[in-house]
């Protein structure tokens, strides 16, 4: 969306921060709209908003604090885009959590959507920098990729966070991975379904006369 300025405004990733902030500022409201594993047959839609809540702390303050960075930047890329990363991203990551980590019984955050959002900018910004023959943008990008690998990789192994410090917490590795994973396959998909269309309307096109 844009203003009467003319410049694009990541209009959904402010709202969806706002929605974050004022349910953890809310009382109650964390607990109200987290997964809860026993309560999912009768209150399925905590799938869903336990993303948008959050424990005191470090939590809220990286979850909240990375999603406001990436998700602008995605969506004012390719709204597509950031619309199916997030959809698809809001039910595989609480799957990737029933299947992956069956002894958590409780979560919450946005993390998994975070490197939903993360993979689904690597692919564009892989694009776009491979058009342009940036090595060194391609390189920096790759860094930044293999960093979150290691990320990954590091709590997978340990079961400990290497960024939040909230004593007690557990990271959801598995549930991290498939979020990146469903990030890169949903960007791949989108720009290929596009690029797909074109080229079948380019070769529909015929010269007049």
């Amino acid at each position: 969306m844009k203003t009467d300025g003319s410049k694009p405004v990541a209009v959904a990733s402010i709202l969806l921060v706002g929605a974050a902030v004022v349910l953890h500022l809310l009382p109650g409201a964390p607990e109200r709209f987290e997964f809860q594993r026993d309560l999912l047959t009768t209150q399925p839609w905590r799938v869903i908003t336990a993303q948008l809540v959050h424990y005191p702390g470090d939590h809220v303050i990286w979850d909240v604090g990375m999603f406001a960075l990436l998700a602008p930047l995605l969506e004012l890329r390719d709204r597509r885009v950031f619309v199916v990363t997030l959809a698809v991203g809001a039910f595989v990551i609480p799957l990737g959590v029933l299947l992956l980590s069956p002894d958590i019984t409780t979560f919450r955050g946005l993390s998994g959507i975070d490197t939903a959002l993360f993979g689904a900018l690597a692919v564009l910004l892989y694009r776009e920098l491979r058009e342009r023959n940036d090595r060194r943008g391609l390189a920096i990008l790759a860094v930044q990729v293999a960093l979150l690998a290691a990320k990954l990789g590091y709590e997978h192994t340990t079961g400990s966070c290497l960024l939040v410090t909230n004593e007690g917490w557990v990271p959801l590795a598995g549930a991290h991975i498939v979020g990146f994973v469903a990030g890169i396959a949903c960007a791949a998909g989108v720009q290929g379904a596009t690029t797909g269309i074109v080229r079948r309307s380019v070769m529909n096109v015929r010269p007049a006369g």
